[in-house]
């Protein structure tokens, strides 16, 4: 008994018998002696009062030592749809598995995904590292997929303040517009004046992921495409490529590389063969972009470029924080891989339910019917009415996402949620098909019903912040573009039902709503029968301005010599005006936009060069020519004008006269060329279409030199 006391110095004649007790209990039965006895009643108090137990880990496979659950992954590939088999098995909405020294957590609750991303969102602000992150982000340059540190929060306020604020998507409605026109454009071309090749049937996927790609590339660079396009104003070589190598970068981004969790691995070897990929695939990106970057930034250190034009001029113009050559170029990666699959996805899967169900797809017609008409174009400041689109567009979000899982989430400390154990470094994903499917949440989860989004006369957004399903990011690593990307996907969609009727092809009872086997994606590409359905004259067929509905072409020449009919020219600037501001020299463009008549516009081109030998207009339908008296000393105008297609030319010449009309037999011609010159006129080659005229190219022997092939772009 002394030995006992002096050993626990205890004072407690209770715990003095109850250490008593263990000694004798020990000696006879050492198998029998409790927890309980061993610390006495006291110590067992403490121990479940004041220290409770460590909370468990969520329920998932029981890992082997050092190497956890890697083989299993290796052999369940791809791994994505093994995690939904084990939560789907389990019937957990919260999975925890380790990989090396990692653990994963998978969730599929809404609350539990609240919790994480809302209640203890500091903790899970950050972003693994791994080597798909690190490839991409040019060394954790970027924003999006570099961890939570000082240099992620600079760039995190310069893209919500700077660049993709909603000043500035105002600002660059200049640079969308055009990209809405030229959808129509594209798709028009296809399935009326190429009808004989495509017979109509069109391949959604390609033109909604070229679309998308197509308005990253105007805002960011300016232009359209990277190469001449195609013919038929789709993408050329260039942009193809350039979208494929997004959609493998895609793929591979955080897509559960061995090496990722076997850190040592990395540079060492490329295990599963996911680095050499991802490699390959942004050599190919960055081979289009790069080379514009620096020639931009070259432009401004020599002066030569002075005005910001878009969001790369932005770039280079930041003044705090002051951006490399390098993080200029993983800023601007960054937002091209942002902004081309979510939207993309939406509209093709939205499409391809609501060809299955021609209710919906009647709703929607009228629906923008009602709100816009049939007499002009569907426009941005339409889509906060257009509700039942929208409500469209969130039923593809939820039932189709765009992958199954969001970008992870790291714990920066242990932590709790949903009474369970989030160990530090643990890698968080949130399920965005658990999210939108969970039969807790949805009704009829698995049936695509855009009437659950509509909340009488409520304005129908894109975003849910609650976390039922997942459109965008939310949280201090949620998406800065969140506006940007809802202008992208209804505008869209909205141009698509309102420009075109969508049928199944012939022979086709329905489409087919599988899902491809290594990701969230259809199965296969939908293809459907276009046909239009508003007035002719809506569709573009040149690219005129919006205000004035004309395109002008005009050259420069510098006369050297004239002998009778006789030119000699030396080629001065070629200038190409059209709605998207595109020009060889910005010190002497007019702004279309800005003029009032075909007046000021001539006068414009006479004050901006030295002398002008041709001006080429192309007017749309019912547009007047006003015209200055004090061009009468010119040479004769030649006022060339066409009815419908496969007519000829019909030429004749006047003195030009303060105002007039050109038409046909009495009626408004559907497209009209006015040519003034200086020089006898040799005629433009022209190509027609059913609704207008489309130049092909200028063949005049004076502009030869010009090597101007031939004008791609449409008519709003």
């Amino acid at each position: 008994m002394v030995e006992l006391e002096s050993q626990g110095q205890l004072t407690d004649r209770a715990n003095l018998a109850t250490r008593a007790k263990l000694a004798v209990t020990k000696l006879r039965h050492p198998q029998k002696v409790s927890p309980q006895l061993v610390c006495g009643p006291s110590c067992w108090l403490k121990r479940h009062t004041g220290s409770p137990r460590r909370p468990p880990l969520p329920p998932g496979p029981s890992p082997l030592p050092f190497i956890g659950s890697l083989i299993a992954m290796i052999k369940n590939r791809p791994t994505l749809k093994w995690i939904d088999r084990m939560m789907d098995e389990m019937n957990t909405n919260i999975l925890c598995f380790r990989i090396g020294q990692t653990h994963i957590i998978t969730v599929s609750d809404p609350k539990i995904a609240c919790e994480i991303l809302k209640d203890n969102d500091g903790i899970f602000s950050s972003r693994p590292d791994c080597v798909s992150g690190y490839l991409v982000s040019g060394g954790y340059l970027s924003t999006i997929l570099a961890p939570a540190n000082d240099h992620w929060k600079k760039m995190k306020k310069m893209l919500v303040m700077e660049v993709l604020s909603v000043a500035r998507h105002k600002w660059l409605q200049n640079k969308r517009d055009p990209e809405a026109h030229n959808i129509l454009r594209y798709i028009y071309n296809e399935c009326e004046t190429n009808v004989n090749i495509t017979r109509g049937i069109l391949n959604v996927r390609s033109i909604v992921l070229q679309h998308s790609c197509n308005i990253s590339r105007k805002i960011i660079f300016g232009s359209r495409y990277f190469g001449q396009g195609s013919e038929n104003g789709g993408p050329g070589y260039e942009e193809i490529e350039h979208v494929d190598s997004f959609l493998t970068v895609h793929a591979y981004v955080y897509a559960f590389c061995v090496t990722d969790y076997f850190p040592w691995l990395r540079w060492i070897t490329d295990f599963d063969g996911h680095e050499k990929i991802m490699r390959r695939s942004l050599q190919t990106a960055r081979k289009y972009q790069d080379s514009l970057i620096d020639e931009r930034l070259q432009q401004w250190n020599d002066g030569v470029r002075t005005k910001e034009e878009d969001l790369l001029d932005v770039f280079i113009n930041l003044k705090n924080p002051k951006l490399t050559s390098n993080q200029i170029k993983a800023q601007i990666l960054d937002l091209m891989l942002a902004t081309f699959d979510n939207t993309s996805n939406a509209v093709e899967w939205a499409m391809a339910e609501m060809i299955n169900q021609p209710r919906i797809f009647k709703k929607a017609i009228q629906e923008i019917d009602s709100v816009v008409g049939k007499d002009r174009l569907v426009q941005e400041f339409d889509t906060p009415k257009l509700n039942y689109i929208k409500a469209c567009l969130r039923e593809a979000f939820r039932l189709h996402p765009v992958a199954s899982f969001n970008l992870p989430h790291v714990s920066s400390v242990d932590t709790t949620v949903a009474g369970y154990l989030i160990p530090k470094g643990s890698h968080v994903l949130l399920s965005r098909r658990g999210l939108g499917r969970n039969s807790d949440v949805w009704n009829e989860s698995m049936t695509f019903i855009p009437e659950r989004h509509m909340n009488g006369d409520n304005e129908v957004v894109l975003a849910d912040h609650d976390l039922h399903m997942f459109s965008f990011s939310t949280g201090r690593c949620g998406c800065p573009g969140v506006l940007l990307g809802t202008t992208m996907t209804v505008m869209l969609m909205a141009r698509l039902v309102q420009g075109f009727t969508w049928e199944l092809p012939p022979n086709e009872p329905h489409v087919d709503l599988n899902e491809n086997v290594h990701n969230l994606w259809k199965a296969k590409p939908l293809f459907a029968l276009a046909k239009t359905r508003l007035p002719r004259h809506l569709y573009p067929a040149l690219k005129l301005d919006v205000k004035l509905g004309i395109c002008i072409i005009w050259t420069s020449l510098i006369c050297s010599a004239t002998l009778g009919d006789q030119v000699t020219t030396d080629v001065a600037s070629l200038f190409l005006l059209d709605d998207e501001g595109s020009r060889s020299n910005p010190d002497m463009a007019i702004e279309v936009s800005d003029l009032l008549s075909v007046d000021q516009l001539l006068e414009s081109v006479m004050k901006s060069a030295q002398q002008v030998s041709r001006i080429s207009i192309c007017n749309a339908p019912n547009m007047s020519f006003e015209m200055s008296n004090h061009f009468k000393q010119r040479q004769q105008w030649h006022v060339n004008g066409v009815q419908s297609a496969g007519q000829s030319f019909m030429e004749q010449s006047t003195a030009p006269t303060t105002s007039k009309r050109v038409s046909n037999d009495g009626a408004d011609s559907d497209a009209v060329i006015v040519s003034w010159s200086n020089h006898r006129s040799n005629g433009v080659m022209a190509r027609y279409q059913a609704n207008g005229i489309v130049v092909d190219e200028l063949t005049n022997r004076e502009f030869d030199q010009l090597q101007l092939s031939r004008v791609r772009d449409h008519l709003v």
